[in-house]
């Protein structure tokens, strides 16, 4: 039995490979700032994207993307403002998800771009 952290893992990974093969330049994984994290920083050609990957081996529970609810999306605004200050970034930047579901050792992967952009 995979545990939720191993599972995790694996699927950073995971996104880590789609990301690069949509061009996708990856800055750092696992950006820590307190008890926040930020699972993929990447930079596109306009804007740095803070991603959280959510994985799941089935959607008993809902789809991975739900699991990020306004706590923990207010959570990783936190911590991007985090990166942003600490790098002296000025430029523009959006808060992303991707969902996997992991189904028969194959992938479902979505990406949900601008998930903070509606954030009160």
């Amino acid at each position: 039995m995979i545990s939720r952290r191993e599972l995790g893992i694996y699927g950073e990974k995971i996104a880590i490979e789609f990301l690069k093969r949509h061009n996708c330049q990856i800055i750092t994984t696992n950006f820590r700032a307190g008890k926040n994290e930020i699972d993929i920083i990447i930079k596109t050609n306009e804007e740095i994207v803070f991603i959280e990957v959510k994985t799941r081996l089935s959607v008993f529970y809902g789809l991975p993307e739900y699991a990020v609810n306004q706590q923990k999306l207010k959570n990783i605004i936190n911590c991007a403002y985090e990166w942003i200050i600490s790098n002296n970034y000025q430029g523009a930047w959006r808060i992303d998800i991707i969902s996997i579901e992991i189904n028969n050792y194959r992938a479902k992967i979505k990406w949900f771009k601008n998930c903070g952009e509606n954030f009160n």
